[in-house]
């Protein structure tokens, strides 16, 4: 944990100087979760991202800052996790830690902890984590982990499905032949490898020199099945593991309906995302106001050299008597 939680609304200039330079429309789904009210009714949430293509993340770091500022959330504070490898690598190590607000991954009952504790509001996760280096940015990969579901259960709080669509744009899809697909794999490790033999795919992180044309976004609620009672009682991990497959396969397809929808949603001039107005710095000048002097004060008299350099803040000297 960083020695500070920061509120969202520390983060919304990086989300206003991001948004113009990544999408050219932004909308979030009217027919989703009425996110007023839920972060109204649930202080914590374990929130869900889809991925999207390698370097997705970044298109959801602008459309969540913009819609926390829309929506007026500016003040939860948030942390989550990213590929452990970030936290250990020189400079990107300062970035994964400012963004997840943790200076490190924990295990399943560190996360708990830090949403028991009240210090943060939101924990954010991305389960498709490496796998979506192996599809087409559009649909939903097997996650690589459960255990957003079992945090979410054993700290008693709903998961928060957070689906996007239009970061597809981010990446080129290259198929592989069988041959290939075999060559290439040999030097994989096993995970990953099954992914490949799975897809075939590859997706190649591509950055276009422009903004996308609409990136959207859906928020969807969802409520785990799985009990803390049943997952105490499984006699393994794997058994474990089974208990929160329904639960993990439920948040899965939700996200596959949700981005799919997302596809269809139109977008109007009403969404059009505006470059942010620079921000003029004499509005944030703490100055006091001056009252004018009364008549009863004020001399008659010329004054006197000594009150003449006096600064504008000083008490004019007084005359002796």
């Amino acid at each position: 944990m960083t020695s500070q939680a920061r509120p969202l609304s520390s983060y919304e200039h990086l989300g206003r100087t991001l948004a113009p330079r990544l999408f050219r429309h932004f909308r979030v789904d009217p027919e989703g979760a009425d996110m007023r009210k839920v972060f109204a009714e649930h202080p914590q949430l374990v929130m869900a991202f889809n991925h999207g293509p390698a370097a997705g993340p970044v298109l959801i770091v602008a459309g969540y800052l913009r819609f926390i500022e829309q929506v007026g959330a500016g003040d939860r504070r948030h942390f989550g996790v990213t590929w452990k490898a970030f936290y250990d690598l020189p400079v990107v190590k300062h970035l994964a830690r400012f963004i997840t607000q943790t200076e490190e991954v924990f295990d399943t009952a560190g996360y708990v902890e830090l949403l028991r504790n009240g210090t943060y509001n939101d924990f954010l996760v991305a389960p498709e984590g490496d796998h979506c280096t192996f599809g087409n940015g559009f649909d939903i990969q097997p996650f690589v982990s459960h255990g957003f579901v079992e945090i979410a259960v054993r700290a008693g709080v709903p998961i928060l499905v957070a689906s996007h669509q239009g970061s597809e744009a981010w990446s080129a899809e290259l198929t592989l032949s069988q041959e290939a697909v075999q060559s290439v794999g040999r030097w994989l490790p096993q995970r990953w490898r099954k992914q490949l033999d799975r897809t075939s795919v590859l997706s190649i992180p591509w950055f276009p020199f422009t903004p996308i044309e609409a990136f959207k976004m859906r928020y969807d609620l969802y409520h785990p099945r799985v009990t803390v009672a049943a997952l105490d009682a499984a006699g393994s991990k794997a058994e474990r593991a089974l208990l929160l497959q329904d639960d993990a396969e439920a948040v899965r397809a939700i996200m596959q309906a949700a981005v799919e929808r997302l596809r269809e949603l139109p977008v109007s001039a009403e969404d059009r995302v505006e470059p942010a107005a620079p921000e003029d710095p004499r509005d944030h000048l703490q100055t006091e106001p001056v009252e004018p002097a009364s008549a009863e004060s004020a001399s008659t008299e010329p004054a006197s050299p000594a009150a003449t350099t006096s600064g504008p803040l000083d008490e004019a000297p007084r005359a002796s008597e």
